[in-house]
């Protein structure tokens, strides 16, 4: 169990961040098996939003397409480019 799931089962939550604003390249295996395997896991304990940041058009960027793709019927996707719009969206929802 990854330490996320142990947080989020002892503090249950339904948004997660997940700030992609540093990456520097692609990893597309990874990507199938965040979509596939881990939101499964987390949805198993609530997870219902989730929110991903990047800076527009970059790599962490071109994850956040293909995750909103991959996501769009599982959870409520959403896409932010910056920390503080991921923040106010939080705080007002």
């Amino acid at each position: 169990m990854s330490w996320v799931e142990q947080v989020c089962k002892i503090n249950p939550c339904i948004t997660l961040i997940n700030d992609c604003s540093q990456i520097q390249s692609v990893w597309f295996d990874t990507i199938d098996w965040f979509s596939r395997i881990w939101v499964q896991k987390m949805k198993r304990i609530g997870l219902q939003n989730f929110i991903h940041i990047a800076k527009p058009g970059s790599f962490g960027d071109k994850i956040g397409e293909q995750l909103q793709d991959l996501l769009a019927t599982e959870v409520q996707f959403l896409r932010f480019g910056s920390r503080i719009d991921a923040t106010n969206w939080v705080e007002n929802h």
